[in-house]
């Protein structure tokens, strides 16, 4: 009932697509640039709701008594509704990565993964079937380069996607999947469907693009 007032869609238009238990803090796991939030474990869940042709993300206390929209994960069209990622295809990260993208998953079996360290330096590796390149630098960036990106994600509320996947079933099988990492956060999505994923979603893979191929 909340959802329907809030996006004005009619309760019959809507369904709950998954649900899953979640610990969050005081602001309920929704990140705001510059809002503290109290470090509590506040046992709750995360709720993908879709109608509409759209679809949104909420988090809710235990009992339901505070529901919130995670306005950054909300907003996917066309029949492209997220679904979570399973805690063993979230895997670590280096200290000292600040961003990475990983393209895996086509018929080949090929990985590209392209790194941005704290460095500066951004890098590529390409591994497949018996086979691991050692990565190459393909461009370097100052330490403002570095910090503007570093802001963009927190301005973008990137943490806000953490654990969330934008696939749609068709083209699982067949089409190279890319995970973004970075800013403790982790999702993936295909191009396919890039200009039907959340704004901010949309925001930063233009810009981690323009960053890792500009040639200035």
């Amino acid at each position: 009932r909340q959802v329907a007032r809030e996006v004005r869609v009619p309760v019959i238009r809507l369904r709950i697509s998954e649900v899953k238990s979640a610990v969050w803090d005081g602001c309920l796991g929704i990140f705001t640039p510059g809002r503290g939030c109290t470090k509590i474990a506040l046992q709750g869940w995360q709720v993908i709701v879709a109608g509409n042709n759209r679809s949104w993300v909420y988090h809710l206390d235990q009992d339901g008594n505070r529901i919130a929209q995670n306005p950054t994960a909300s907003g996917s069209r066309d029949g492209l509704v997220p679904s979570f990622i399973s805690e063993e295809d979230r895997p670590q990260i280096e200290s000292n990565v600040i961003f990475r993208s990983t393209v895996s998953g086509d018929f080949t079996g090929r990985v590209s993964q392209t790194t941005l360290t704290a460095d500066g330096a951004i890098t590529q590796l390409i591994m497949a079937p018996n086979i691991r390149s050692r990565p190459v630098v393909i461009r370097r960036l100052s330490r403002q380069q570095v910090e503007q990106f570093q802001q963009m994600l927190e301005a973008q509320r990137f943490l806000n996607l953490n654990g969330l996947k934008y696939l749609t079933k068709p083209v699982i099988a067949d089409y190279p999947t890319i995970a973004l990492q970075g800013a403790g956060s982790m999702t993936q999505y295909v191009d396919l469907e890039t200009t039907h994923l959340p704004r901010a979603f949309q925001q930063v893979i233009q810009a981690w693009t323009k960053l890792h191929t500009s040639k200035n």
